[in-house]
């Protein structure tokens, strides 16, 4: 789609992308108001390690340092914690319960991790928070005394071995350094052996010391301890629901889904609505463009030139005019691709204002399957037309034309419809009988069926144009290519498309001859001639 297109249907289509985000925003609204407020409370805890000293442990201990400060963080949220907090203050909740609303976090870069509790009460969210921390507290004290003491006791036990190892080994040397002579040459290179090994131990034994050192330090209290600095308060205001956050998001959400909406109306709906829609799949002008509720039932009335309906197809007439500059054509067939598209009221309303310009004009009910003409005009009765002509060729055409209230404007209707209309219609006797009607009149309007039926392009191949009439938004684009396809192999002229129900405010027209319609003045019809079946065509 391109934008001109986009921009076409959202002015076509305004009250769904108002719609939507009003329908979102409420119900949004709604929702966050009708749930239970949540509140959130957050204490903050600084853990403080000391895993040892001297020179080049910095960087070591700052890792040990932030590798415990991301277990402790993760320990926070344990049953070793919380199930203690439960009980502590007899909470009436399950642990799982308690899990899903205490969230832990840790400041990046710090030694701060922050607890944060969220309960349908403040007080309780807080008390909760500062009950965390206080087991969470002693909780690491316990475990660090029980680790110590573990530990020390295994460093211990492995001194106790090392100590024993090198007073081996020292005996050793001492017995091969007391070799005198041949014998303490030959001992020489298990010398080495037993020096390098005591040189091992007691590196091993400096180690072991430290360890030993550190953990009497950890017993005595400078390892890892946690302080509470910010303890929790009751807040304020809830977290959950956010009404106004939520509402704005739900009217984003909703002029997104009404935009959508519309773009997939527009890509999905393939039936022809525009004038531009119908030039571009034909490829023929549109030579007239009727709004919705424009076409009345009767149209004895519409002698008076006052009438909005007049004006319209009076335009109508003048863009007919022009398609049919320099050709001599003497009928016309107006026809749709299927029935209710207005083609019969507008074949009426076309046979009247020819004759309202002068012209003589005779209407023909070609339509010999489904006959309407005649119910559009007062005087005009179904007795006798079209179809005495065809079946008794001794009858006179003057006798089967009617007169209307319209000056110069006969109507042929079908008469007696025949069992097989489109023998009839492909006839020789037809041709003669369009031939006979053009003698008599300046223009024949044929009023035929749709194209679906083969007697339309009977008829439209023994007249002189086409005139085409499509329902806005009712056609699909195939169909209304195939029927003009099937209309331009009957050899006839199209003369142009005339675009049935379209919106009243999409034609500047129409606005025009609203704001003029008071004073628009009435035609005035010229003499007709004076032959017998001319005298006919003044006859009121």
């Amino acid at each position: 789609m391109t934008i001109p297109e986009i921009l076409k249907a959202l002015r076509q289509w305004w009250w769904i992308l108002l719609l939507c985000p009003i329908i979102a925003a409420g119900t949004a609204y709604f929702v966050s108001s009708s749930m239970t407020p949540i509140y959130e409370a957050e204490a903050t805890m600084l853990l403080e390690h000391n895993i040892g000293a001297g020179a080049g442990a910095d960087l070591q201990s700052i890792q040990a340092a932030e590798r415990r400060t991301q277990t402790f963080n993760q320990l926070v949220n344990t049953r070793s914690v919380l199930a203690p907090t439960i009980e502590s203050l007899d909470l009436d909740i399950s642990l799982g319960e308690l899990r899903e609303n205490v969230s832990v976090s840790h400041q990046r870069d710090t030694q701060l991790v922050s607890v944060a509790v969220q309960h349908e009460d403040p007080d309780t969210a807080a008390l909760i928070a500062n009950e965390i921390t206080g087991q969470f507290s002693t909780y690491i004290r316990e475990v660090q005394a029980e680790v110590s003491t573990v530990g020390r006791q295994g460093i211990v036990d492995a001194l106790t071995e090392v100590d024993d190892q090198i007073a081996v080994t020292q005996e050793r040397i001492d017995q091969l350094e007391s070799l005198d002579g041949l014998g303490a040459l030959g001992q020489t290179a298990e010398l080495a052996q037993w020096q390098a090994l005591l040189t091992q131990l007691e590196q091993s034994r400096e180690s072991l010391q430290s360890i030993r050192d550190t953990l009497g330090v950890v017993e005595g209290g400078a390892g890892s301890q946690v302080f509470v600095v910010e303890p929790a308060v009751p807040s304020s205001g809830p977290v959950s629901p956010r009404i106004m956050l939520n509402t704005a998001l739900a009217t984003i959400l909703g002029l997104l889904l009404g935009g959508g909406l519309i773009v997939g109306i527009t890509i999905l709906d393939d039936n022809v609505k525009t004038e531009e829609g119908v030039r571009e799949l034909t490829d023929r002008p549109v030579i007239g463009l009727i709004p919705r509720g424009d076409l009345p039932e009767q149209f004895d009335y519409m002698h008076s030139g006052k009438s909005i309906s007049g004006e319209i197809f009076r335009g109508l007439r003048t863009n007919l005019q022009f398609a049919m500059i320099d050709r001599s054509i003497k009928s016309i067939v107006v026809t749709s691709a299927a029935p209710g598209e207005g083609k019969t009221t507008i074949a009426a309303n076309l046979a009247i204002v020819l004759a309202q310009g002068g012209q003589r004009v005779i209407l023909v009910d070609a339509d010999m399957r489904r006959p309407r003409v005649h119910t559009l005009f007062n005087r005009v009765r179904n007795d006798r037309g079209l179809g005495n002509l065809l079946l008794q060729p001794k009858v006179a055409l003057e006798d089967m034309l009617q007169r209307t209230a319209i000056n110069n404007l006969l109507v042929l209707a079908t008469g007696p419809l025949p069992p097989n209309p489109a023998d009839l219609i492909g006839s020789l006797r037809m041709k003669a009988i369009v031939t006979l009607l053009e003698e008599e009149a300046d223009i024949v309007v044929f009023d035929s069926p749709p194209v679906a039926i083969s007697d339309s392009l009977l008829l439209s191949s023994l007249t002189g144009g086409v005139i085409f009439v499509t329902l806005a938004g009712k056609l699909r684009k195939s169909e209304l290519v195939q029927s003009m396809d099937s209309l331009t192999q009957t050899g006839a002229p199209i003369l142009g498309v005339v675009l049935n129900g379209v919106r009243a405010e999409s034609t500047s027209a129409h606005r025009v001859y609203q704001q003029y319609y008071p004073i628009v003045g009435s035609d005035e019809s010229l003499p007709g001639p004076k032959s017998r079946l001319g005298r006919l065509f003044n006859r009121s």
